[in-house]
């Protein structure tokens, strides 16, 4: 089944993996079959891109940067209608 490897952190170069002998060979490992699977890459920057690329060659890949987008933040929304948990919110909006 055709599906798409959604990058927003570095795998394998996790600093918390890094100081065991055997976890990185093994997540590397993983990884590679993983994404040897995937039809295309998407990720945060260019230089998770460049990262991807020299573990795992040319692969398709696509930036799609975090952030949000400014038109959604002019309009007028009533957030009284959500749940208040105590003194935290917990919001889960999907704009589309």
């Amino acid at each position: 089944m055709p599906w798409i490897a959604d990058y927003r952190d570095p795998w394998c170069e996790d600093v918390r993996i890094q100081h065991n002998l055997f976890l990185p060979t093994i997540y590397r490992a993983i990884e590679k079959r993983t994404v040897k699977t995937a039809r295309a890459i998407t990720t945060v920057s260019e230089f998770l891109v460049t990262q991807l690329t020299e573990i795992h060659g040319p692969i398709k890949t696509k930036i799609i940067t975090n952030g949000f987008d400014e038109e959604f933040t002019r309009n007028n929304i009533n957030y009284s209608s959500f749940f208040i948990f105590g003194i935290f919110s917990f919001f889960i909006i999907f704009w589309g």
